[in-house]
């Protein structure tokens, strides 16, 4: 018997310009109305004072901040199911930037430390130091049940 597992990757919401809120600017206008917080980007006007701010921010941390040293605290099951410690890390990055390390993460379901807990602790150790971007963007109301590992689609 043979089981596979196909995932929905359809995204649940589409965005394209409009969909994003961008704060107003009123620096250096001066027309007597004050703009009174954020807006749909659609719906720029002189009265408002017009948009200068982009919808979408991307930040992007240094290699410096990046962890290079990962603990995975798992259970090992030929020994009786007592807590062992798998760790990876990346020298290179140690050399250059001193050991950076978070609290250890308790992954209590894997019962393999030596093949499992190694395989997950060196993929959090690539994710930690490769994706070091943090998106972020305000949207309108009818995208509250909205949530960010849906993965929307983009429009642009």
């Amino acid at each position: 018997m043979t089981n596979t597992f196909t995932p929905n990757t359809t995204p649940v919401y589409t965005l394209g310009e409009d969909d994003y809120i961008v704060q107003e600017s009123s620096v250096g206008i001066n027309l007597g109305v004050t703009p009174g917080g954020p807006a749909l980007r659609s719906g720029a006007t002189p009265i408002t004072g017009g948009f200068t701010d982009d919808p979408l921010h991307i930040l992007r941390s240094t290699p410096a901040d990046a962890n290079n040293m990962i603990e995975v605290e798992c259970l090992d099951r030929q020994n009786n199911y007592n807590t062992a410690v798998t760790e990876a890390f990346d020298q290179g990055s140690i050399d250059v930037y001193g050991v950076r390390r978070d609290t250890s993460i308790k992954a209590r379901l894997i019962t393999d430390p030596l093949y499992v807990g190694g395989i997950v602790a060196q993929l959090l150790l690539q994710r930690q130091l490769l994706y070091r971007n943090t998106y972020t963007f305000k949207l309108g109301w009818k995208y509250i049940h909205f949530v960010g590992a849906d993965g929307p689609g983009a429009d642009h």
